[in-house]
């Protein structure tokens, strides 16, 4: 009995230690120069999703997070791409980014490639500012989850640590037009496009007829005063 319960102890002890090891593993949001407490509504920037904590020896078998999208900016779907870990055998196709609820999604699955053994960015994406307001950038919680392989008979699940990203836009007054303002502006210049083309052709119809007749006089008296 107390050699089983050494043995647990010890097998506690074991996968305990590569917990501890593997939970420095972070996830972090980096808009690399751009200042994010100085933006003016309609700016377009940037952000790296960056794993950082990934020790000598240990891969990302699985790694998942979902950033959330602030009400202050909208994101470009066509803007997530793959970071640069994905190199030296790292396959870009056992990535899958999407964008479920205007979030920007990455996950991570070692299928046809190596796992993830460097640190670095995981993906990007592109925020534009719409609107003028303050508040943070953050991971949904509960979505930055990983698999690390130390080497030991199963990959290790952990929850990397994530951090949160300040914001402040400015520029009252400068909001991005939304769809329905753009379809106003769009109906009301061609408004005015067909209001000044009939103008036009009524001015150009006006300068055909003859003299007489744009004076009010009748054909009649028109012919016998050019006589």
């Amino acid at each position: 009995m107390r050699k089983l319960s050494f043995l647990a102890c010890l097998l506690m002890g074991a996968w305990t230690a590569s917990v501890s090891n593997a939970s420095v593993l972070s996830l972090s949001l980096d808009p690399g120069l751009t200042d994010m407490n100085t933006l003016t509504v309609g700016d377009t920037v940037s952000i790296d999703v960056v794993i950082d904590g990934l020790m000598t020896g240990q891969g990302l078998v699985s790694l998942s997070a979902t950033v959330e999208t602030p009400a202050q900016f909208s994101l470009d779907p066509l803007s997530l791409a793959a970071g640069d870990v994905f190199t030296g055998g790292v396959e870009t196709s056992d990535l899958f980014l999407s964008t479920p609820s205007g979030d920007a999604d990455g996950i991570f699955f070692q299928f046809a490639g190596l796992p993830i053994s460097t640190n670095g960015g995981f993906f990007s994406f592109d925020y534009t500012a719409t609107s003028v307001g303050s508040g943070n950038i953050i991971f949904v919680p509960f979505t930055a989850t990983a698999e690390v392989d130390d080497g030991g008979t199963f990959p290790v699940f952990v929850e990397p640590q994530t951090n949160s990203l300040a914001f402040t836009i400015s520029g009252a007054g400068n909001a991005v037009p939304g769809p329905s303002s753009l379809l106003c502006f769009v109906l009301l210049g061609l408004m005015t496009f067909v209001l000044r083309g009939r103008k036009l052709g009524r001015a150009v119809d006006d300068s055909s007829r003859p003299r007489a007749i744009k004076e009010g006089r009748p054909r009649g008296q028109a012919s016998l005063l050019g006589r």
